[in-house]
């Protein structure tokens, strides 16, 4: 018997079938190589590209997906999908799949049998002799892991990443990371393509502001596009807190309708000169993580750099039982994580800090609610918060190691876990809405302007003090 058509149905079936977490298994397990016959092959590469894609198997998505992939007629047209699901019983994937894995070794052994009978043509018999001790040992799964990567080859591939981080160095002259306007809050807030870094701050800290600010300023000043994933406020609030920390314009003022036909008109050119940012702010995603990846991965092929996401508490793990929420939102962010890795993206997840009335000490990462799981899966991470929440002893002593006043409207922001570097921050101030170092205003920070920053102060839109 060369291959169990049954069991190769069954399982197809059962991905007709499954959730979200058991696909996740399938896929990860189940290759192309399992099947034999090129029918069932073209309907498990369709089902790969949907999970790829969208996260999830339907029929209607899948046919449209072998339909355009030319393996309509392949498979034997639309009907044959839907009997699949009727064939199986989707917990006994992992049963299907080994059945068709002991036809597959026969199918190995039997082709080996024939490379040996070429000894009779006159083939060379050691040659001969070792392909088929190698392919056994493969069969048998104790074959020597000879298709993993070497030191040399990862050594290559760390040199050529190396060459093209600092060829991207001498390009934009700075690190290439998330800008945030100034050096030293980048320091505090290291986000890297690839990496991934928790910020974590207590309700109303600005913390969502702030990682606005870093999308901006990565937007205007070096065209680099951003994502808000906002999974807590609209939009309309989201744009509202982005362009108020441009133009001056106080969110309570805007929210009052207290605006004068001045502010309107900046607001208007803003919009108009803004227009092409390469920034998206999304406010119709799913709290789920499955939803959020989706979302990632799609902004990724968009060439989308940066990724906020607003924030942590709020999302769910679809799909999964844990016995302690620290372990859903470390599962969530380990996913999101290796996602970011994946696909390059600088990734900034938001986060809550526990509330509590202790002030006495300054906030350290077991700070972040329910986020010890959290905290071992992102490369870094950070903490916020306003040093006037600490007693006046506290404020006095964090005055003295600063050499500068902490004045009541001030902000704390420390490296709480720096993977691939070491820890900063300090004490920073606000000006115009945007968090800036303490003594700096947000148009003075010792850069050039911008080309766009430039057109909007000689047509008067802001109004620098």
């Amino acid at each position: 018997m060369k291959h169990d058509k049954k069991a190769e149905r069954a399982l197809i079936g059962s991905v007709l079938r499954g959730d979200a977490e058991a696909l996740e298994k399938i896929f990860g397990v189940v290759k192309v190589d399992d099947f034999w016959g090129e029918s069932h092959r073209c309907i498990w590469r369709g089902m790969v590209r949907c999970w790829e894609q969208f996260q999830c198997v339907d029929l209607v998505p899948l046919t449209k997906d072998i339909y355009d992939a030319g393996d309509l007629k392949t498979i034997g047209g639309m009907a044959v999908l839907a009997p699949m699901a009727a064939e199986c019983v989707p917990r006994n994937w992992k049963l299907y799949h080994e059945s068709m894995r002991g036809t597959g070794r026969v199918r190995e052994m039997l082709a080996i049998a024939e490379a040996v009978k070429t000894v009779e043509a006159g083939g060379d018999p050691f040659e001969i002799a070792s392909e088929a001790v190698e392919g056994l040992l493969r069969i048998s799964g104790e074959a020597p892991a000879q298709t993993l990567p070497t030191f040399r080859d990862v050594g290559g591939r760390f040199l050529r990443w190396m060459v093209r981080n600092s060829e991207e160095y001498e390009r934009v002259g700075r690190s290439p990371q998330m800008s945030f306007g100034w050096e030293k809050i980048d320091k505090a807030i290291p986000v890297y393509p690839g990496k991934s870094t928790i910020l974590a701050g207590g309700s109303g800290s600005g913390k969502s502001g702030l990682a606005l600010q870093g999308l901006i300023t990565s937007a205007i000043e070096h065209g680099e596009g951003g994502l808000f994933i906002s999974l807590e406020m609209g939009a309309e609030l989201a744009y509202m807190r982005a362009i108020s920390r441009r133009i001056d314009i106080s969110e309570s003022k805007i929210l009052r309708g207290d605006v004068e036909k001045f502010d309107t008109n900046r607001i208007e050119v803003l919009i108009q000169e803004a227009g092409g940012l390469p920034l998206v702010i999304d406010d119709q995603c799913p709290a789920d993580v499955v939803s959020v990846e989706r979302r990632i991965r799609a902004a990724a092929k968009e060439g989308i750099k940066w990724v906020v996401v607003d924030y942590l508490q709020l999302m769910t793990y679809p799909g999964r039982k844990f016995d302690r929420l620290s372990l859903e939102l470390g599962a969530i962010t380990y996913r999101l994580h290796r996602t970011a890795q994946r696909f390059g993206i600088g990734l900034l997840i938001l986060a809550q800090l526990k509330k509590s009335g202790e002030f006495q000490t300054a906030k350290t990462k077991d700070d972040i609610k329910d986020g010890g799981d959290s905290v071992q899966a992102v490369d870094a991470a950070v903490l916020m918060w306003r040093p006037n929440d600490l007693p006046q002893e506290e404020r006095e002593k964090r005055s003295k190691a600063d050499g500068v006043s902490v004045e009541d409207d001030t902000m704390r922001i420390e490296t709480s876990k720096h993977r691939y570097g070491q820890p900063a921050g300090g004490t920073f101030g606000w000006s115009r809405g945007r968090v800036v170092p303490l003594g700096e205003t947000w148009d003075r920070n010792g850069k050039e302007p911008s080309r766009w920053v430039r057109e909007l102060l000689t047509r008067n839109v802001y109004r620098p003090s």
